[in-house]
């Protein structure tokens, strides 16, 4: 549950269908920065373009893309001001209450906005159920933002909208519900970053369900000698493939259980 409540909180990287020129216009509240810069998805990407701030708080950015982002806005020091759907067209940024942004002007834009006001306004009571450790709270308010989300994500299908919310929310969801809510994007959508990365993180869930054929793999032992899965599978056999690490203390704490596990099964064919 907490996944989704991260996602509201930080931009993933989003490319879409093709486009051209876009016009960023500003106003912050005089002071904030001298300057901003345009980055693609998160502060460590390189630079898309900056601008000076004038002294009354305006900027102007103007350029071209070959297709939609979602991209960040941050100050010289790459803090983040707030992101916005980067697509063709006249963009506007201001300052709104509490020191938070607003964005519109294009389609995506306008879409999002009442849509992340609407998450935003949960936000503080979201802090003060995690504050005074009321988990029947928390889980409360995780239902509405899902459900903001799951109906943000059902209505913007054909949008990237639809592919930030989709984002944030199919780590949730069982194999076959991804794949059709993927499906249902246009093809110029399942071109964006995110939803590439999404197919592919369907297609290896999907490979490894319970009663599909195993992957083959090959690593090195304790001894540094390779050994593979295909050797040790055979008719009437169980293999149990465990993977842990040497500094898991927990996953240590299991290797007596399971030492005791092929004492008693491993003439039985347990390996």
């Amino acid at each position: 549950m907490k996944k989704a409540l991260i996602g509201l909180l930080a931009a993933g990287t989003l490319v879409g269908c093709g486009g051209n020129t876009y016009t960023i216009t500003g106003k912050l509240d005089p002071g904030i920065t001298d300057s901003v810069f345009l980055m693609q998805g998160n502060p460590e990407n390189p630079t898309i373009a900056s601008a000076a701030v004038a002294a009354d708080g305006t900027f102007k950015i103007k350029g071209t893309i070959d297709q939609p982002d979602l991209a960040i806005l941050t100050n010289r020091h790459r803090q983040g001001i707030g992101f916005i759907f980067l697509e063709p067209g006249k963009i506007d940024v201001k300052t709104a209450d509490l020191g938070q942004f607003q964005v519109g002007g294009t389609r995506s834009n306008e879409i999002f906005q009442p849509i992340n006001d609407s998450l935003g306004m949960l936000q503080g009571q979201f802090l003060v159920a995690m504050q005074e450790n009321d988990m029947e709270k928390f889980d409360s308010l995780n239902q509405v933002a899902n459900g903001i989300m799951r109906r943000a994500l059902d209505n913007n299908s054909d949008n990237l909208v639809g592919v930030y919310f989709f984002g944030n929310l199919y780590n949730e969801m069982e194999p076959q519900e991804a794949r059709e809510i993927l499906n249902k994007f246009p093809e110029q959508m399942q071109k964006t970053q995110i939803l590439t990365a999404i197919a592919k993180s369907i297609a290896a869930q999907e490979n490894t369900e319970i009663g599909k054929p195993y992957l083959e793999i090959a690593l090195p032992d304790s001894l540094g000698e390779t050994v593979s899965v295909t050797p040790l599978i055979g008719p009437g056999k169980w293999v149990l493939i465990d993977f842990w690490a040497t500094w898991c203390s927990p996953c240590r704490g299991e290797l007596p259980y399971l030492k005791e596990a092929f004492k008693e099964f491993g003439p039985k064919g347990f390996n």
